[in-house]
C-alpha cells in the first residue's frame, strides 16, 4: 500500500484541521470524569484566570498552582509523555508585564521540573505560559501567539504520530484509485 499517496488524497479531500474543544470549566462535577476525554494524539490547554492568582496580594499563589498542578496531573497520567501541553493565562489586561514575570518565575519553580517536556513555553514573551485579554477576541495579541503556536505545535507533532492506519482508510483509497480524476 502507498502510504504517502493515500495521505496526499487524504490531505486534499480533508485539508481542514479538526478543533475539539472540551471545557471542563475547573469545575469540581467534572473531576470523576474529565479524564475520560483525554487522547493521546491530543495538544492540551489549560487554562487559569491570572487575576485570581494577583488576588489578596497573591498570599494564595501556591495553593492556585497546586490546583494548576492537579490538572496537569491528571492530563499527564492519561497520556504518553511529552504531549504538549500550553497554560494560558487570562485577563492579562489587568495585569502588568513585571507582574506577569514574577507570576512566570512561580509557575516555572513548581511546574517546570516536573513537565518540562510537556510545557510549551510562549517564545514570543518568554514566559511558560500565554497571557491572553479574552474580551478583545482575535484583536489581542496574546490570542493571536497562542493560535499560532498552537498551528505550529500542532504541525509539528503530525509527523511523528505512530498509528495503524484504520481499515476505512485502506477502504478510502481503494475509492481514490477507482475515481476517474
Amino acid at each position: 500500500m502507498n502510504q504517502r499517496y493515500l495521505r496526499d488524497a487524504l490531505n486534499n479531500m480533508f485539508s481542514s484541521p479538526k478543533l475539539k474543544i472540551l471545557d471542563f470549566a475547573g469545575d469540581k462535577e467534572y473531576h470523576a470524569y474529565h479524564h475520560m476525554y483525554l487522547r493521546c494524539r491530543a495538544i492540551y490547554v489549560i487554562v487559569f484566570n491570572m487575576a485570581e492568582f494577583a488576588e489578596n496580594s497573591c498570599r494564595d499563589i501556591h495553593a492556585r498552582i497546586k490546583k494548576l498542578n492537579l490538572w496537569f496531573e491528571s492530563v499527564c497520567s492519561h497520556v504518553p509523555p511529552k504531549t504538549p501541553i500550553l497554560l494560558v493565562g487570562t485577563h492579562r489586561g489587568s495585569m502588568s508585564k513585571i507582574w506577569m514575570e514574577e507570576l512566570n518565575g512561580h509557575l516555572k519553580r513548581s511546574l517546570w521540573h516536573l513537565y518540562c517536556d510537556e510545557i510549551i513555553e510562549n517564545d514570543v514573551d518568554k514566559l511558560i505560559f500565554f497571557p491572553v485579554e479574552n474580551s478583545q477576541g482575535q484583536n489581542d495579541s496574546g490570542v493571536q501567539t497562542l493560535q499560532k503556536k498552537i498551528m505550529n505545535v500542532a504541525e509539528e507533532y503530525k509527523g511523528t504520530i505512530d498509528c495503524d492506519i484504520p481499515l476505512s482508510w485502506i477502504q478510502i483509497q481503494d475509492e481514490i484509485r477507482t475515481r476517474d480524476w
